[in-house]
């Protein structure tokens, strides 16, 4: 074996230098993904000192057509529940590739890394890799990255209520996270129960970049089954980041449990949530977006920044945070987030509700309806730390957009009052939506470099309108992008990126049908136009 030394970067690149009897071999680093290194081999005749360097990380693969009998290479792949339980063959940092098909069943990966160097699981290079069932993570300092989970089970409606009704097979977690330091990044889950579970157990999880639609079922008392159902416990903390999530049978995210659950530390930041519900919307009307409670006693330090959630009825509740609690030292803070529709805050210590966007273009905000709803005594600390600089963009100016307790008792309030009654939102504003420009939003993924989204919201007629995606996309990289109600098929959008400046339209197509469930027609819908960026 010749032996190795990591030298400095060379020309933005790593040069990895092997010595053997009379000849050296610099191998230059041309691209470095979460999971993969491509390099180009010279040889050189310079001199090194020889010294060691560890193993370089592995790559084994599945195929749907794999077998325990092969070894694990492209042309011999594994199946995947096989691969998934070879816990001695994966070591941090070793990576299994998924192949093109489809993998049908409910799998359960013990797959593991080490604390900073996990084992990724990803899809193929090109094509897609779905997983037609569930799939349990069992093993801990894992990445499953870009492939896709669903289920092709037609059944969507049950006669028995309740959310675990027998004979539907789509009850179930259809992804349930068992283990700690767990990523799910650029993910598409869709059809299934309830998407995602992650308890206790999967400690500092990290949940990025996922497209999350048309999970649920219809059962006789309301619509049931959430994108992300989440508890969490401190230290561990769950990140929820840069997601879009739509049309589940219930809520987009859902951090909740019983009075005695653990419902605390977890960041929900730069999300798309829109119009969770939509598919029994005619029958039991929309669920919210986001949605908070239980934990009594047990909720806190929450933090919401940079959502967008949206109701396309903007009378409907789109994001709600229940009583929360009033134990001190727990923290509230809803910063820089849209909300259109209806929003609910509980009592809570220490909250920070600042440079948002509450908006009813629509409907209108009346006595008993309001726009927003907070719970807490308003009259300051320890409550209300910092409420300022919010925006209330509703349909006429004689509206009531606000509701809380003023004085030691329950109130409906126009803006103007609201701001001499408690002192609150000195510097906001209530707006027309004709005085409120469009928001343009664009997405990267910190983790999935190259890949993310761009949203469009408006209170006006959707048009076209022009983004700039330098954030995401660098000079001379090809890229492609797709609405996220079409993710198949051609992209609106390819080429190769030199700065330009892209132009999109502000109208989404048709939305992709459940399985099984198809969408209502008729209804009019002014759903967040939300793209799929991606470099190639």
């Amino acid at each position: 074996m010749p032996r190795s030394r990591i030298l400095e970067p060379i020309n933005n690149s790593t040069a990895l230098v092997a010595v053997d009897t009379g000849r050296t071999w610099i191998v230059r680093l041309l691209r470095n993904c979460a999971d993969s290194v491509e390099a180009a081999i010279t040889a050189d005749t310079s001199t090194v000192d020889p010294i060691s360097v560890s193993a370089p990380s592995r790559r084994r693969y599945a195929g749907p057509s794999g077998t325990s009998q092969n070894d694990g290479t492209m042309n011999r792949p594994w199946s995947l529940a096989h691969a998934f339980a070879l816990t001695g063959a994966f070591r941090g940092g070793d990576t299994l590739q998924l192949l093109p098909g489809i993998y049908k069943g409910v799998y359960r990966s013990r797959l593991a890394g080490s604390r900073g160097n996990p084992v990724v699981i990803i899809g193929p290079d090109t094509g897609r890799a779905v997983i037609d069932g569930g799939l349990s993570v069992d093993g801990p300092d894992a990445k499953y990255v870009a492939f896709e989970i669903t289920s092709s089970d037609p059944q969507r409606q049950t006669g028995i209520p309740g959310s675990s009704p027998a004979g539907l097979s789509r009850t179930a977690d259809a992804i349930a996270i068992n283990a700690p330091r767990v990523s799910l990044l650029g993910m598409r889950i869709y059809d299934l129960g309830n998407a995602l579970f992650a308890g206790l157990l999967a400690e500092d999880l990290v949940l990025e970049g996922n497209i999350v639609y048309n999970n649920g079922w219809m059962g006789p008392d309301r619509g049931h089954g959430h994108g992300f159902y989440l508890q969490n416990r401190s230290p561990s903390k769950k990140r929820v980041v840069g997601n879009v999530l739509f049309h589940q049978f219930s809520t987009g995210v859902k951090i909740s449990g019983s009075s005695t659950a653990w419902l605390d530390n977890v960041e929900v930041n730069d999300n798309i949530s829109f119009d969770n519900g939509e598919p029994v919307a005619d029958r039991f009307g929309w669920s919210e977006n986001i949605f908070h409670q239980g934990g009594i006693g047990r909720s806190g330090n929450l933090w919401f920044r940079r959502n967008l959630m949206v109701h396309s009825n903007d009378l409907a509740v789109s994001f709600k945070l229940n009583m929360g609690t009033t134990t001190a030292g727990n923290t509230l803070e809803f910063s820089e987030n849209i909300v259109q529709g209806r929003a609910s805050i509980g009592v809570w210590q220490n909250v920070m509700v600042r440079g948002n966007t509450f908006a009813m273009p629509f409907a209108d905000a009346l006595r008993g309806r309001p726009m927003v709803e907070s719970h807490a005594p308003i009259a300051g600390p320890p409550f209300v730390v910092d409420w300022t600089r919010n925006r209330y963009v509703v349909k006429t100016r004689t509206a009531w957009p606000l509701s809380g307790f003023v004085n030691g008792r329950w109130r409906d309030l126009p803006f103007t009052e609201w701001v001499s009654s408690t002192g609150l939102d000195r510097n906001g504003a209530q707006l027309l939506p004709g005085e409120v420009s469009d928001v343009v939003r664009v997405i990267p993924l910190p983790s999935l470099p190259g890949r993310g989204f761009v949203a469009h919201w408006s209170t006006g007629t959707p048009g076209t309108f022009n983004v700039d995606i330098r954030s995401i996309v660098r000079n001379g990289q090809r890229f492609e992008i797709r609405h996220v109600f079409s993710l198949d098929g051609p992209p609106l959008v390819a080429g190769v990126f030199s700065g330009q400046t892209i132009t999109l339209s502000a109208r989404s197509p048709v939305p992709p049908d459940p399985v099984g469930m198809p969408l209502s027609r008729t209804r009019v819908r002014k759903p967040p136009a939300v793209y799929l960026v991606l470099a190639r």
